[in-house]
């Protein structure tokens, strides 16, 4: 799968996450814990400080740990989000990532994955 991502370079991707908990590092400073805001106020901040620090940077790696399907993506300027499925929860997809080809790649829940159309979505 390594050599399709290569040859789909260019067009748009498109990365989403649902249901899942995530760290914002910066330089390996932990910024935000997606567990830490309560109110909706601490909320909107924190998804609004995660925008202004990640959007549009590049994103140079990405690691995905196969035991605990843990993903970390890392941005340019040294900021790393850390995305920690609980594979526990078998109702969502933990995250997924559109391709330029029109494929879609499913982590979650539990252990499965696919990657295929976006015309096959089921």
């Amino acid at each position: 799968m390594a050599s399709a991502l290569r040859v789909s370079i260019k067009g748009s991707w498109r990365f989403g996450a649902r249901a899942t908990p995530w760290l914002l590092k910066k330089a390996d400073h932990l910024l935000l814990d997606s567990e830490q805001p309560e109110s909706d106020t601490e909320i909107l901040d924190a998804k609004t400080l995660t925008q202004i620090s990640l959007e549009n940077k590049k994103i140079w790696k990405i690691e995905v740990n196969s035991e605990s399907l843990e993903l970390q993506l890392f941005f340019e300027e040294d900021y790393k989000l850390i995305l920690q499925p609980d594979l526990n929860d078998l109702d969502l997809t933990y995250w997924e990532l559109f391709m330029p080809d029109e494929k879609i790649l499913e982590i979650g829940p539990g252990y499965f994955w696919s990657c295929k159309s976006i015309y096959d979505r089921s």
